[in-house]
């Protein structure tokens, strides 16, 4: 496994908001500075990151996960990466679905398109659906970047993205993870040019 950290820029980001979007009170400069400093024996260094997004209230590594930890003042979040069968980059943890949606199977089988069509489930395994009717979806790594800009400023202020790039789990798995790693970058770079 491998990680790296996507830092939001602000652009006018594609991806609509499922919950109202709170601004954010940290200068991600400051938080990438504790993230990489040597601390020092007397430090008292705390960074606050959510693990999937909020996955208590919502489906882990879903748009309502992440935009609940932003809102919630969580310096920054932790999602994972993997690649479906047409090479779309999404958010999910397992590399088999049935756990957390109402599909079935591995991740690395299916195209978009049919994951599209699933419900994601809550860690109860029940299915999500918003107060409007909605249900979570699988989010793609393109469209949580698009998210995470609506939480940046000009100004500087916002929060961070910790990637954690999943690699190949079984001989039939084609995932390389420096061409998954890679993919990742492109798509925020991509999002900074927007």
């Amino acid at each position: 496994m491998t990680s790296f950290f996507a830092f939001g820029v602000s652009s006018s980001a594609e991806a609509a908001a499922l919950l109202p979007v709170k601004p954010s009170p940290y200068l991600v400069s400051a938080i990438t500075r504790n993230m990489f400093k040597v601390p020092e024996p007397d430090d008292d260094l705390v960074i606050l990151s959510a693990h999937r997004g909020s996955w208590e209230i919502y489906p882990e590594n879903s748009a309502y996960a992440l935009q609940d930890a932003w809102n919630s003042q969580i310096e920054s979040v932790e999602v994972d990466a993997r690649f479906t069968a047409d090479k779309e980059v999404v958010l999910s943890h397992d590399y088999r679905i049935d756990r957390v949606s109402t599909g079935s199977g591995f991740l690395y089988n299916q195209n978009f398109s049919q994951l599209s069509r699933t419900d994601l489930r809550d860690r109860h395994g029940r299915v999500f659906t918003d107060s409007q009717g909605h249900k979570a979806k699988f989010l793609t790594f393109s469209a949580a970047l698009d998210l995470l800009a609506q939480y940046v400023s000009d100004d500087g202020r916002g929060y961070v993205m910790i990637v954690d790039v999943k690699a190949a789990v079984d001989d039939q798995d084609p995932t390389d993870p420096i061409e998954l790693m890679q993919h990742c970058l492109d798509n925020s770079r991509d999002q900074g040019e927007r």
